[in-house]
């Protein structure tokens, strides 16, 4: 029996018509209600949500609220590259404070590519932070530092190292209590690795490496929001459309 009890909670997940949402109540499974599906909006990666509370099974969505930031890349659904100009925009993650833009100093590393993410971010109201992965591997590190501001001075660059732990003691400054961030980028790159070292314990499983390209092995594209325990939530979106 669905009540008429209405909680704002937070999507952590998404998979499929599916939404794991949590909030001062926990942690619950809902889907949308049948208005809010009619309509053709549905919530993304931490979207605050308007939720009707069911104790005995799945509850129901019916409202996002306003997303304060958002990060979208073009949904080409039904066109065709030459038609980017009727191109909409597809909602991939919300409401966050800053974007690390997360890329190794290996054969990953591309100027173009950040110069992008830092644009997307910027666009949906975001603050971009490039974090320059495996600087134990670089033998010129600031090379890569000066690279990178050269195409943005809009954004801090931080070259960090998970096995020396060269500039892990800069990030701890984003992650603070309340503060929301998204990290984008390549798989194999560091996220996880990152993220677990900053947690202190294993919040995301990482990926190997294959050692000809420097690129991840396959690991899935996926969104969730991790809360870590000092209240700091970790939305992990991967953009295709900008890490290929």
């Amino acid at each position: 029996m669905v009540t008429n009890e209405k909680n704002i909670m937070r999507v952590s997940e998404v998979q499929r018509e599916r939404y794991t949402l949590i909030g001062k109540i926990g942690e619950i499974g809902a889907k949308l209600k049948g208005n809010l599906y009619n309509s053709g909006e549905f919530p993304v990666v931490g979207d605050h949500v308007e939720v009707i509370f069911n104790p005995y099974g799945d509850s129901l969505i019916e409202k996002i609220l306003e997303r304060k930031t958002y990060l979208s890349r073009p949904d080409r659904s039904g066109h065709a590259d030459g038609y980017v100009k009727t191109l909409v925009e597809q909602p991939m993650a919300a409401n966050f404070d800053y974007v690390f833009i997360v890329t190794s100093l290996n054969q990953n590393f591309n100027a173009g590519r950040i110069a992008r993410y830092i644009a997307v971010t910027i666009q949906g109201g975001g603050i971009p932070v490039v974090i320059l992965s495996k600087a134990d591997l670089c033998d010129d590190v600031d090379k890569y530092i000066a690279e990178v501001k050269s195409v943005s001075d809009k954004t801090d660059v931080i070259a960090i190292s998970s096995v020396t732990g060269e500039g892990m003691s800069e990030l701890q400054k984003y992650f603070k209590s309340g503060v929301t961030i998204a990290l984008i980028g390549s798989s194999g790159v560091g996220k996880s690795t990152m993220l677990n070292a900053v947690a202190g314990k294993e919040v995301m499983k990482t990926s190997a490496i294959r050692e000809d390209d420097g690129k991840g092995r396959h690991t899935p594209t996926y969104r969730h929001l991790f809360v870590l325990d000092n209240g700091t939530f970790d939305a992990d979106s991967f953009y295709q459309a900008l890490s290929q």
